[in-house]
């Protein structure tokens, strides 16, 4: 079977090139990523890179067909798209809006360059990040301390039933549980303190080291 070639003009090929930005910027590939602007773009190859430092991963996707317009000799296709990731800090993001890529159309004098599809402009807006913490609950050493003797987990706390209470500076999630930055105070004044809580059993089980507060083993309450 023929392998069937897309038209350099039609929206799918401007879907393509929006793919491969996103690979590429995926791939921390930046010096190919920003040859896929136009060739107007303001930055140097060392300040787009620059421009994503702040992320540990970054992701697109498009999230419609897009619209097709023409003005004065060019074609400009908007895409809607979703951008989600993780920045350095640890912390989520999602941001929603679009894209647009541009293209110079048959005229004299274009540019085999000038007429690729190539992204003009961005659109992007934050948006909220519905995040969940699998530690967050009710704790106990045994199920049946559940009523009385829990530990106490919220998204940026913690409080011990011997009455230790910690505050969550930075949640890292990491490969079996999370890597949390806390100040915490137990028996004497508080002190700075790294968390790490790691899971067993299907998130039933929870594993908690800590400098300030005795280790221990912990099962979810019902």
């Amino acid at each position: 079977m023929a392998t069937q070639t897309v038209d350099p003009k039609s929206p799918e090929a401007a879907i393509a090139v929006l793919k491969d930005y996103f690979r590429l910027v995926g791939e921390r590939k930046f010096v190919e990523a920003h040859k896929l602007w136009t060739t107007g773009s303001e930055l140097s190859d060392g300040a787009f890179a620059a421009s994503f430092d702040p992320y540990r991963d970054y992701r697109g996707i498009i999230t419609g067909s897009g619209r097709m317009e023409g003005a004065a000799g060019s074609s400009y296709f908007e895409v809607p798209v979703e951008v989600t990731g993780r920045l350095k800090s640890g912390e989520r993001f999602r941001q929603t809006g679009t894209f647009t890529l541009r293209r110079v159309n048959d005229v004299p004098g274009a540019t085999p360059e000038q007429l690729q599809w190539r992204i003009y402009k961005t659109d992007l807006k934050p948006r909220s990040v519905a995040t969940t913490f699998r530690y967050a609950g009710r704790w106990a050493t045994e199920e049946k301390n559940c009523s009385t003797r829990a530990w106490v987990f919220t998204a940026s706390s913690l409080k011990t039933p011997a009455g230790s209470v910690c505050t969550f500076a930075k949640v890292e999630e990491v490969p079996g549980g999370y890597d949390i930055a806390s100040r915490c105070t137990a028996e004497g004044p508080p002190q700075d303190d790294s968390l790490k809580l790691r899971f067993a059993q299907s998130a039933q089980a929870l594993l908690f080291e800590s400098r300030t507060i005795a280790d221990a083993g912990l099962v979810r309450c019902p």
